[in-house]
This record gives structure tokens, C-alpha cells and sequence, in this order.
């Protein structure tokens, strides 16, 4: 887990008195659906909150969801990439030897494929005859959470990448600089590692939470 403004502050979990999530799909039109489900969900908080803590959290979620979208896309064409070489493996003929001797057996290349090979590509059951195999479907979810005294934002993504251990980044890095927005504005920020992907979080300052 990494975790800004101080890497001993662990992101725990605290009292919750709202929460809202939202399943998105890998579209160009998700970043503008996010940020208008956003601004729609802060509205009602009253008055007391302002227009700031709406223009940021709503910008905010324009980068993490941008990135995010771009990251769950990557690593689902990644995978398609990979099972499309192992499934035309298993189409090839290959010779093993027949154990004890004797002549060779012609058969499937995936059929005498080494698990290793398979399982460095997250793929151990690819290859096998009779066996389809389907990457996980690429996925982005945002979740908004009113804290006692801050707005977490939270979005997950299908990528199981890493971010970098820094946020910074030089003007012409292409991927990345929308961290640099998250660290400005929010008073901590971080992301975890899932099953199945990871999170990205921010907490942004409000007075109080909704109603």
C-alpha cells in the first residue's frame, strides 16, 4: 500500500456516514458521466460545503477515472494479447517423446507447453486442450464516501500495475501527471493493491458531511 503524506499513515477505515458507488464502462464518454454522477451526488450536501469542495472532487475524479479507464484498458488488451498467442500455440503440432521410449507422439503444442511458462503469463490454464480461457472483463467502479471531516474519493480499476512510488513527473511525461492535481488538492492521498486490480483513494477537507 502507498500512501502520500507520510507512508506510516496507514489508510484505515473510518465511520461512514454516506457512501455511493458507481460501475463504469470502458467508453470515452465515462470521465464526463463520472464527473457529472459526482457533482450530482455532492448538490444536496448543502450550501455549507461550497462550490470548491464541488470543483475539486469533481476534478479530481476527472483524472482518477481518466486514469483509471486508461490503465483497466491497457491490461485487458494486454491479456486478450497473450491468450490469443497460447490459444494458436495449442492449434500447432508439437513432438513429445513417449515415455519409455519408442516413437514420438504428435499432439498439441499446449499439451507439453511447461505450466511455468504459462503461469508467468497469469494464464496456467490457457493452453490446455478443451479448455477456453477468457481475460477478466476490464472494469472501473468510483465510490464517494463523506468521512466526519473529508470527502474520500475512491476508483478502482481491473490494472494490477502498480503506480509509481512518486508523483512526480517532468512536463513531458506522457501518463501520470493527473497525480500531481490529486496530490494539490487533496490532504492525503494513496492507492492499494486488490485481488483483482487496486484502488486509488484521495480524502479531500470538508467541515461536514451530507444534511
Amino acid at each position: 500500500m502507498y500512501t502520500s503524506r507520510g507512508a506510516d499513515v496507514a489508510a484505515t477505515a473510518r465511520p461512514q456516514a454516506h457512501r455511493s458507488r458507481l460501475e463504469l464502462a470502458i467508453a470515452p464518454s465515462a470521465v464526463r458521466i463520472a464527473r457529472q454522477w459526482t457533482a450530482d451526488q455532492l448538490a444536496p450536501a448543502g450550501p455549507g460545503h461550497g462550490a470548491d469542495l464541488i470543483d475539486s472532487a469533481v476534478l479530481v475524479v476527472s483524472e482518477l477515472v481518466t486514469n483509471a479507464i486508461a490503465a483497466a484498458g491497457r491490461a485487458e488488451t494486454a491479456a486478450r494479447s497473450a491468450t490469443t498467442t497460447i490459444l494458436s500455440l495449442g492449434d500447432l503440432p508439437s513432438v513429445a517423446a513417449r515415455p519409455g521410449g519408442g516413437l514420438p507422439v504428435v499432439g498439441p503444442a499446449s499439451a507439453v507447453l511447461p505450466g511455468a511458462g504459462l503461469a508467468s503469463a497469469g494464464l496456467a490454464d490457457a493452453g490446455r486442450a478443451g479448455v477456453a480461457f477468457t481475460p477478466a472483463r476490464a472494469s472501473v467502479c468510483l465510490v464517494i464516501v463523506w468521512l466526519d471531516e473529508a470527502l474520500r474519493i475512491e476508483v478502482s480499476d481491473s490494472s494490477c500495475v502498480p503506480l509509481p512510488p512518486s508523483c512526480d513527473r517532468v512536463s513531458d511525461d506522457e501518463h501520470g501527471r493527473g497525480l500531481l492535481v490529486v496530490a494539490a488538492l487533496a490532504a492525503r492521498w494513496g492507492w492499494r493493491p486488490e485481488a483483482c486490480g487496486k484502488v486509488v483513494w484521495c480524502e479531500l477537507a470538508c467541515d461536514t458531511g451530507p444534511g
